[in-house]
């Protein structure tokens, strides 16, 4: 379903996303029958499920291809299965299972879509002190964002408790329905092993292949929440998240983000990819060794 090894991430939004940068430029046909083979599979997996079935292509007519493209069957039978049947009420929608064949625990969050909310999820999870180790992060065509993340917690397992799966959707909700911040990196206390054998964060910029964003490059040293501080950097910036590429090896991870102006304007300005390296920077390279880790799960 998901492969957590080698660890890596997948950030992949919906209409602006630049999904054939990342396939290749197969047959168009070859990509529908492929697309609908996933459906089919994916209907036969809830047919027990007893699902308003018009709900379902509903939904899912919402969705772009590349949500298909990156998913397994099963997973888009979860996903399906916890949405259709969500209620008005029940939005934020944050549920949660345990992946044995990944070894990680997958979050799904299906809610309307806002400026900060990629801010709001990676500091909601950092403030819970999980290690974010892959995440899909998806815009339907009608302004829902539905995004998933597999994580850890801070001895590196899987969370698989009922109760600290409750607290985690519980904790998820109220962030999202009243954000706070997450911890701040900044000041947070490095492993030792980050400390002795740094990797100085760099960031580059480069105009994408289709042209439709910039790709800023950013290579450092793997640590908690990075994620999140790029985010805030983001944010800081006014500079939006189309979609990203990240992936983790050994203590090096080498990201790929593709961004455009708050506005959508493709290319950023010189003012706009300063501001992105020296908050990026400023915020990977900054440590403190008088503060410590909060633990809470």
């Amino acid at each position: 379903d998901l492969a957590l090894k080698p660890r890596g991430m997948v950030l992949v939004t919906g209409p602006t996303g630049s999904g054939a940068l990342e396939r290749g430029f197969g047959q168009p046909l070859d990509l529908e029958a492929r697309i609908a083979d996933l459906k089919n599979e994916t209907l036969a997996h809830l047919k027990d499920k007893h699902i308003d079935l018009q709900q379902v292509q509903k939904h899912w007519e919402r969705l772009e291809d590349e949500y298909f493209l990156r998913h397994a069957v099963k997973t888009l039978a979860w996903h399906t299965q916890e949405i259709v049947a969500a209620a008005v009420a029940d939005l934020p929608l944050v549920a949660t299972r345990y992946l044995p064949e990944s070894g990680g625990t997958e979050v799904l969050v299906y809610t309307p879509d806002r400026d900060d909310l990629f801010v709001i999820l990676t500091g909601g999870l950092d403030r819970l002190n999980l290690s974010i180790v892959d995440a899909r992060i998806h815009t339907t065509t009608f302004g829902f964002a539905l995004d998933t993340f597999v994580i850890l917690d801070h001895d590196n397992q899987p969370i698989t408790d009922a109760q600290q799966l409750s607290k985690l959707r519980q904790e998820l909700r109220a962030q999202l329905n009243n954000p706070r911040v997450g911890r701040d990196l900044k000041n947070a206390l490095l492993p030792r092993t980050l400390k002795h054998f740094p990797i100085k964060t760099r960031v580059g910029f480069d105009v994408a292949p289709n042209r439709l964003s910039t790709a800023m490059e950013v290579t450092a040293h793997d640590r908690p929440g990075l994620l999140y501080q790029v985010a805030l950097a983001l944010q800081h910036c006014r500079i939006r998240l189309v979609t990203a590429k990240v992936a983790t090896y050994g203590e090096r991870a080498e990201d790929i983000f593709f961004v455009t102006a708050r506005d959508g304007t493709p290319q950023l300005t010189d003012q706009q990819r300063t501001c992105l390296e020296t908050g990026i920077r400023e915020r990977l390279d900054t440590t403190n060794d008088n503060a410590a880790n909060e633990k809470t799960f």
